[in-house]
């Protein structure tokens, strides 16, 4: 999905795209060692790692609608 903050055709943009989950979980250990864990949502909140290789500096090569500053 493309928004115009972040458009689909972005510059320097590499592969692998990382993506990771966070679960929320409550846990608690007694003293014999027991654990007991509460799950306090289903759903994980995803955090997304995104590589890029280069950052452009030159204001006059650039596409004024998609960016209107430099890298």
């Amino acid at each position: 999905m493309s928004v115009p903050i972040y458009p689909l055709a972005v510059r320097g943009l590499t592969w692998p795209v990382m993506k990771t989950h966070e679960f929320s979980t409550l846990q608690s250990e007694a003293d014999n060692f027991y654990q007991t864990r509460i799950l306090n949502s289903y759903n994980p909140r995803w955090h997304w790692t995104l590589i890029y290789d280069y950052l452009k500096d030159n204001p006059l090569d650039l596409v004024s609608s998609l960016s209107p500053y430099t890298d």
